[in-house]
């Protein structure tokens, strides 16, 4: 079978790009890649990016002729999942300097930045003939209620594009702080998928080799998100203390969290095997592991596993560290600070997953035929009664 490059349209900093996804471990593509035109790396996100235009995609094309399968499906027509919800196509707005400068001045996440990017220049097309700071916010609003009302879009994309323009105006501009007359959503709160403990391990003991079970078993086991994985540096291990340092996790707080003592010899294992430098998970040049990497190791163990549930990612191996915990007993003010979450109500949402929990709640009804049955002084026929309720 040929190996797959994957080419996805998206944004850098306003601009119009192909993100560019190749296995890491072929070194004859690997050489070809080199050879795209204008091809850059995105030292934030970790990933190949080349402009977003014709010249450069035939080229990519006749370069991987006959060695690799150029999968282009996301730029020129619609996936499954967005002919199932249909997706923004941005317009070619430039997003001013002055917006990615205060952004990056305010110290917003590199995935904050491209998704305000991508959205305001998604604005800034729209009105592409006029003065932004001309416009007003009738218009605005008008703006807003058009995509609501004519694309499918969720309820936290809504936030994000209100988000993205109240930026330029009171961030950039230094507007007055002003509320657009639409009616903003709150955040779903829908319920997790979990993994059992049995699949979790399925998961664990169906990867390829020492650094990709230490990475899925170091995210399940202290409950990291994908980017504080990735973020871990060899010093953020503490092997006595048996504790790892979160650093600048979301929210630019940092946390202690647990290590488990069954990791330890793996970790010892890795290191020793693949001495990492800089960051715990190193990929290509020494750099960062992308979180890319870390979701191909998962998707494929988890179908090794022979698991096939809906709606899984590796965030899920996190929101399973917490149920487990939860059900072993742990308080849950303890698995708040272990997570990170700034409130309780956040962590409250793992009492709503615990089938083992819940399973130990004892129903009204047994024990109010429970506290009969054990009254003798019940007569043979409300025993009956109790009896054929019970049956």
């Amino acid at each position: 079978m040929k190996p797959k490059i994957i080419l996805k349209k998206s944004f850098y900093y306003g601009q119009p790009i192909f993100k560019i996804d190749f296995p890491e471990d072929n070194e004859r593509i690997k050489a070809l890649v080199k050879l795209i035109p204008e091809r850059k790396w995105c030292e934030e996100g970790k990933y190949l990016y080349a402009p977003n235009d014709k010249t450069i995609l035939k080229k990519i094309f006749s370069l991987f002729r006959g060695v690799a399968y150029v999968d282009a499906n996301h730029v020129f027509g619609k996936s499954l999942s967005q002919k199932k919800k249909e997706k923004f196509e941005y317009s070619k707005g430039i997003v001013p300097p002055e917006y990615v400068q205060t952004l990056e001045e305010r110290r917003y996440s590199p995935n904050t930045i491209n998704t305000y990017c991508s959205f305001f220049a998604m604005y800034v097309g729209h009105f592409r003939d006029r003065t932004l700071n001309e416009i007003s916010k009738k218009e605005i609003e008008d703006y807003i209620y058009e995509i609501i009302n004519k694309r499918n879009i969720s309820h936290s994309t809504q936030n994000q594009i209100i988000n993205a323009i109240k930026f330029y105006y009171e961030k950039v501009l230094g507007c007055e702080r002003t509320v657009y007359e639409i009616n903003r959503p709150k955040k779903e709160r829908r319920i997790p998928e979990v993994f059992t403990k049995d699949e979790v391990i399925r998961i664990l003991s169906n990867t390829n080799n020492i650094k990709h079970r230490t990475i899925l078993t170091l995210i399940y086991s202290a409950g990291l998100r994908i980017g504080e994985a990735i973020n871990m540096k060899p010093g953020d291990v503490d092997l006595t203390r048996k504790t790892l340092f979160v650093k600048q996790a979301k929210g630019k707080k940092d946390r202690i969290t647990t290590l488990s003592n069954h990791i330890i010899p793996m970790l010892i294992e890795y290191v020793t095997e693949y001495k990492p430098s800089t960051y715990l998970f190193e990929g290509l040049n020494k750099g960062k592991y992308s979180a890319t990497s870390v979701r191909k190791i998962f998707y494929k163990a988890s179908r090794k596993a022979g698991i096939h549930k809906t709606g899984i990612r590796v965030h899920t191996l996190r929101h399973s560290y917490a149920t487990h915990l939860l059900e072993n007993g742990i308080d849950l003010r303890y698995i708040q600070t272990l997570l990170g979450h700034g409130s309780i109500k956040t962590t409250e949402i793992y009492t709503h997953v615990s089938t083992e929990t819940i399973s130990k709640i004892k129903s009204p009804l047994d024990g109010i035929i429970d506290e009969m049955l054990k009254n003798k002084a019940n007569s043979e026929s409300e025993i009956q009664e109790i009896k054929l309720i019970s049956t």
